[in-house]
């Protein structure tokens, strides 16, 4: 093995971390606030980014822009349950038009009997 490959990383990783944290301030706040209600300052392990996560701020198709106002490219779709997109038209139609019929009705109703049949099939 080459001498040249017997790197230690750890001042790499740090000074990467470091220039990250630079640059992020808001998302260093947040996840300070975060982790003062949440274990591990998120709701799930995947989400677990030395030395911390980004926070999202807003979406739109494919792209995702952090509270610091870095923009991302989502290759990842919100592993798969936003094939879509972040904001496709037609879904955000039928919530849309789903919403101006109730939140909630606290009884029963058509949309229980559809959802039931589409899963039954």
């Amino acid at each position: 093995m080459s001498a040249d490959l017997d790197l230690d990383l750890e001042p790499l990783v740090a000074a990467a971390h470091e220039r990250y944290r630079a640059v992020r301030p808001r998302s260093l706040e947040l996840f300070e606030r975060a982790r003062a209600v949440m274990p591990g300052g998120s709701t799930r392990s995947v989400l677990d980014i030395a030395p911390f996560p980004f926070r999202i701020e807003r979406a739109s198709g494919s792209r995702i822009v952090d509270v610091d106002g870095f923009e991302y490219i989502d290759f990842l779709g919100d592993y798969s349950a936003g094939l879509l997109g972040h904001d496709p038209g037609p879904v955000a139609a039928a919530v849309n038009a789903a919403l101006q019929r109730g939140w909630s009705f606290g009884a029963t109703h058509v949309d229980e009997i559809r959802l039931a049949e589409l899963v039954c099939q």
